[in-house]
């Protein structure tokens, strides 16, 4: 079990599992089949050397600059880093051991086993490349891999399914590393990223823009109000991206001299090449995007979104490059009638930054009680591809192309993998759960009587708890019976890791394996988050939502002044249950340990001291106990 790659080989091979493969095996081009490797590599390399282009050209021309929409520069100046023998040394070891060659035969695994002989000339040459603003050529050559994005068999044969990763040289890899770790510290230090983006930042997940979507329903619910979500889609988004654009922003973010004019060295002369099933494309160039699969990509991405919020008056929320709008109103004429105006300006931003939203993919849903009436009339999201809105005119000639989307046609949108409906019942979320869940069964009940205790539990948190933990304190929110057969599907996992019969109390099972079950584990992420809060943890956004009480009595002081719910529907999401929550804990020992890993080890053993060694069953007719007897 020292081996995590081995062990997992293993399990896999009692699960019956197949290994993933990257091989490509053909694709289609204009109706004829490619199978020649080769070839694959010539295709998918020209392909996404020139998608992007191909998506640009496409985008209208529009009058507005998207330097109209910044904010105030930054005063404050970046300064490319200093770097020492330690801080290379301990970026170094944070890099994850990877066995994949670049294109110079190097891995990060040998890179690590060598540093500290290696140390002095690196550090020579970042330093050197920071002063100067040169980066060597070597460092500017990517493999890029093509990986399948998921669907048919018949879409393994279509690029447009595969996704570029670019696999960077080692050495550029730590370089990128260090200038990242700078750039960043500057955009907080001076407060320049947005308060809503929660993409690639320390303390921040996917879990906390689902939370605050969640409690705007939940005030809009109880000021009676409709609520509208946007979840927009960009086209390649990493691959589009206008680097002349973004080094303006740069330079607009504080990045000037010698530091703007290493960035726009490190994209300048870049180079690709493809690589499918050992074979290798030829080289070859685009102007356009970062590198999907390198450490600065995602920041950059980030500056280059930063200032989308400052176009409209719509709620924003980004992840990266998944952005979500939000509005509310009583009346939900006017709630259209707004939306469709802000979503135009939120177009024409697009336009002006050079990017485009995906017509198929960007989706709206309308959320309220079950006792609210939609007027499907109404609801109609204007997807507009011009300068103008639908019924303006420009010489008495109508704008087109319009495209109009009824989110009512769908039962269900994502939101950074949760799945809503329009009554947040999280039914449409929970159903696909309980099918993983029911895969990962089958798979424990195959090895049941094969691996030991340990093993099988470690095939739980794969293959259970991973699917049951991720966006919990979002569908967590859900009635019980909506949730009851994620706790039955629980059960029954617990006994496969543990031989027990099918009947078998489980209490004493989750004690013994060291495994919360599902009631604990929603209680854990609604404290564990609610503790981040209290001790700042969590991102500033969430610095006003929830009030302290303000109380002499030493006990509550940690509390938290739950907001009145109007109805049910949003009394039972995060906005009240949270407090709720912390309120009602009882150990106020436990609340005020500061250290998070203290913490979450002391709330865990709470939860397992709450459970008994052995039950004592009341029931006459509980045929476990009987059979005991």
């Amino acid at each position: 079990m020292n081996n995590p790659r081995k062990t997992w080989q293993i399990l896999n091979s009692f699960t019956g599992k197949a290994p993933k493969t990257t091989e490509i095996l053909d694709i289609v081009i204009n109706d004829n089949l490619i199978t020649d490797s080769k070839e694959i590599s010539t295709y998918f390399n020209n392909h996404f050397s020139t998608i992007a282009e191909d998506i640009v050209s496409e985008i209208p021309e529009t009058e507005f600059s998207f330097r109209s929409y910044l904010s105030e520069p930054c005063n404050t100046s970046f300064n490319l880093p200093s770097i020492v023998g330690e801080t290379l040394i301990d970026c170094v070891k944070n890099l994850q051991n990877k066995k994949t060659i670049d294109n110079l035969g190097l891995c990060t695994s040998f890179i690590k086993s060598v540093i500290y002989e290696i140390t002095v000339p690196l550090v020579h040459i970042y330093n050197l490349s920071f002063q100067t603003s040169i980066i060597p050529h070597q460092f500017k050559v990517s493999r890029t891999v093509p990986v399948f994005k998921g669907g048919t068999r018949e879409d393994r044969s279509n690029m447009n399914f595969y996704r570029p990763i670019g696999l960077l040289p080692v050495f550029s890899k730590i370089m990128e590393k260090l200038v990242c770790s700078s750039l960043t510290g500057h955009l907080e230090n001076n407060n320049l990223l947005y308060t809503h983006q929660y993409g690639f930042r320390k303390n921040h997940s996917t879990v906390h823009p689902m939370i605050h979507f969640l409690n705007q329903v939940a005030i809009a619910t109880n000021n009676d109000e409709f609520s509208l979500a946007i979840l927009c889609d960009l086209q390649k988004c990493f691959d589009v991206l206008d680097r002349e654009i973004l080094l303006s922003k740069l330079e607009h973010y504080g990045i000037h001299g010698a530091a703007l004019n290493w960035f726009k060295e490190y994209f300048k002369g870049r180079r690709q090449y493809t690589i499918v099933n050992g074979e290798l494309s030829n080289s070859a160039q685009s102007s356009l995007g970062v590198i999907q699969g390198s450490i600065l990509g995602p920041i950059l991405s980030s500056i280059y979104l930063n200032d989308m919020a400052n176009c409209t008056s719509l709620l924003v929320y980004l992840f990266a490059d998944d952005s979500k709008c939000f509005k509310s109103d009583k009346n939900l004429a006017n709630l259209i009638r707004t939306v469709n105006l802000e979503f135009h300006k939120l177009c024409i931003w697009m336009r002006a930054n050079r990017l485009k939203l995906h017509p198929d993919k960007t989706k709206f849903m309308i959320f309220c009680n079950k006792h609210k009436k939609i007027d499907l009339e109404l609801c109609k999201i204007v997807l507009n591809n011009n300068d103008q809105m639908v019924g303006d005119s420009v010489n008495n000639d109508l704008i087109s192309p319009v495209l109009c989307i009824n989110s009512l046609d769908e039962p269900f949108v994502r939101f950074l993998g949760l799945i809503l409906d329009p009554h947040l019942t999280f039914k449409a979320h929970v159903t696909p759960l309980v099918k993983k869940l029911s895969q990962g069964l089958y798979n424990l009940r195959r090895v049941k009587h094969l691996l030991p205790e340990r093993a099988k539990r470690a095939l739980y948190f794969s293959l259970i708890n991973s699917h049951i933990y991720y966006a919990l304190p979002a569908y967590g929110s859900a009635d019980p019976f909506v949730l009851k057969p994620i706790i039955t599907k629980q059960k029954r996992a617990i006994r496969l890791v543990t031989n027990s019969q099918y009947n078998a109390h489980t209490d004493p099972l989750f004690k013994r394996c060291g495994i919360l079950k599902f009631s604990d584990l929603l209680e854990f992420t609604r404290l564990d988050f609610v503790h981040s809060l209290s001790h700042h943890i969590l991102p500033s956004s969430f610095s006003n939502i929830w009030i302290r009480k303000d109380t002499l009595n030493l006990r509550n002081m940690l509390d938290y002044n739950i907001p009145f719910a109007r109805l049910k529907f949003s009394e039972r999401l995060p906005l009240h249950t949270f407090p709720r929550t912390w309120n009602n804990f009882e150990d106020h020992d436990i609340k005020c340990i500061f250290e998070k890993k203290k913490f979450r080890f002391l709330l865990k053993t709470y939860f397992f001291n709450r459970l008994p060694d052995e039950v004592s069953c009341n029931n006459p007719f509980c045929r476990q106990c009987n059979l005991m007897v």
